[in-house]
């Protein structure tokens, strides 16, 4: 019998940990908001229309991103906004370079805070402007 409480605590324990160390990790993800994937020439053409983006090159696709959050409430109200201005969006995680963290959470929080369309799109322009991938 007390055997198996230490395994059943052992077990209690290890799901705690893991769920902490899932959630770390889930947390730290950004997420992008991806345009699409383009040729060199489509992207030429494609960014013409565009006042602020973001791409990487990948495989020899450029890939173009309008905005990024690394927080989860977030999310549905930039997909709103994109989806207001016409885009048709896809979401994807990406990586961004660590010293950009700081900047995407204040972000976020201001984000969280508003509601009008305008004052999202002058966030998000200022994480774009940066430059974060």
């Amino acid at each position: 019998m007390k055997n198996i409480k230490i395994v059943l605590l052992a077990l209690i324990i290890s799901f705690f940990i893991g769920y902490f160390i899932i959630n770390c990790y889930e947390s730290d993800k950004t997420i992008g908001f991806k345009l699409g994937e383009y040729t060199k020439e489509e992207f030429e053409k494609e960014i013409i229309s565009l006042k602020n983006y973001i791409y990487k090159i990948k495989d020899n696709k450029y890939i173009i991103y309008l905005g990024i959050t690394k927080n989860k409430k977030n999310i549905e109200k930039l997909k709103g906004f994109f989806i207001k201005k016409g885009y048709s969006i896809s979401i994807d995680n990406i990586v961004i370079d660590s010293k950009y963290d700081d900047l995407i959470r204040s972000c976020d929080e201001l984000l969280e805070k508003v509601d009008d369309y305008e004052s999202i799109e002058k966030i998000e322009n200022k994480i774009l402007e940066i430059g974060v991938i």
